[in-house]
């Protein structure tokens, strides 16, 4: 029929923005918006980290071969005493986040965000202990450049990549519920929340699993309802703010996610309690990925082929958890050209319940690229 196109991969949709063979060259490729350095960790001497290929803007480190907090590093939360350095935060614990000097030291944990990677500092307290083998998932925002965003009801602060779907937005609460300006082009379909300058939860809003919230610093299930992102789900301007996220004169983070055709999805399936697992179309074939299950207990996990390096990828790390790598068949996906195959029954990632998940990936199904 007129218009229509043959069943092909070479035709399958992909975005745009994020189309190797687009009109933006090098830069329009998944690979500029989202990557992955694995590491050993050289204690207090400092390493410059390369080969990343953009310079990232969120970077979230977790050693591999012990426990420790997972770790978080961005652009827009500097530290301005000294060296301007970022602050961390921990997803698996409630704590406010800390700088170099709240753990002891006057040396930075990540020394600068650069064009191919990161250069980590001499202090003993970031990711880098020695002889210790590390992750580091990293997204591209804006390069640290943050404008103000005041299509909300609070005025926030926001540093995004429309392109990729990826912001990161700061603000200070108001004392009444209202709405904060994301900065992308879409509604988010996954909202990280943290409360920066006391404890707090990780509150996550989730596409896949409705109105309400997913805690990721706990293994809980999904908890329905207007706390705290509103009784609506996000807009393309802006994401709700209630109960704990709107404090007055408290001090807030929202990483903010959106599907990005052929680079990045979110969304829920449906386990089966089976090793001939579920099938999950992405459109692409995925570098990275979590997973986890909203009707019952169970952990946030999380997968990427640069630690699994080919199929089944079956080493896990979790967000909710200070725990080392768990490497085992128990928790085998396979990582195919447009999605991902579930090959346990394990309770984890398939009991015949409902699961989230979010996927970034390198590579398109349109140019049929398999792992």
């Amino acid at each position: 029929p007129s218009g229509h196109l043959a069943c092909c991969s070479a035709n399958l949709p992909t975005s745009s923005d994020i189309d190797p063979a687009g009109d933006d060259g090098a830069d329009d490729n998944p690979t500029k918006q989202f990557g992955i350095l694995t590491y050993t960790g050289n204690s207090t001497t400092g390493q410059s980290l390369t080969g990343l290929g953009f310079k990232p803007d969120l970077i979230w480190a977790k050693m591999r071969s012990s426990s420790q907090d997972n770790q978080l590093f961005d652009s827009s939360r500097m530290n301005t005493r000294g060296t301007p350095t970022p602050f961390m935060l921990r997803s698996n614990a409630t704590d406010a986040e800390i700088d170099d000097q709240a753990q002891g030291n006057n040396n930075p944990m990540i020394a600068s965000f650069d064009t191919d990677g990161f250069t980590l500092g001499t202090s003993g307290s970031g990711p880098n202990d020695n002889n210790r083998t590390y992750v580091a998932w990293c997204w591209r925002a804006n390069g640290g450049t943050i404008v103000t965003n005041n299509d909300g009801t609070m005025t926030s602060n926001v540093q995004a990549n429309t392109k990729a779907g990826f912001s990161i937005v700061t603000y200070t609460g108001d004392g009444s519920d209202g709405t904060v300006g994301h900065g992308l082009s879409k509604a988010p379909e996954y909202v990280i929340s943290k409360r920066r300058d006391g404890t707090g939860s990780w509150y996550t809003y989730h596409v896949g699993a409705g109105v309400g919230y997913v805690e990721l610093n706990s293994n809980i299930t999904f908890q329905a309802g207007s706390v705290p992102f509103g009784s609506s789900a996000p807009t393309a301007s802006v994401v709700g703010a209630t109960s704990a996220n709107r404090v007055s004169g408290q001090n807030f983070i929202y990483y903010c996610w959106h599907s990005v055709e052929g680079f990045s999805k979110f969304g829920s399936y449906e386990g089966n309690s089976n090793n001939n697992g579920s099938f999950i179309y992405l459109g692409f074939r995925a570098k990275y990925f979590f997973l986890k299950e909203i009707d019952v207990n169970d952990d946030w996990v999380a997968y990427d082929t640069a630690r699994s390096t080919f199929n089944p990828v079956q080493k896990v790390l979790r967000y909710d958890s200070t725990g080392a790598e768990f490497d085992g068949s128990s928790r085998a996906v396979d990582v195919t050209s447009n999605g991902l195959k579930i090959r346990t029954s394990n309770n984890t990632i398939n009991a015949s319940t409902t699961y989230i998940y979010g996927a970034w990936g390198d590579a398109s199904a349109k140019y049929n690229n398999t792992f």
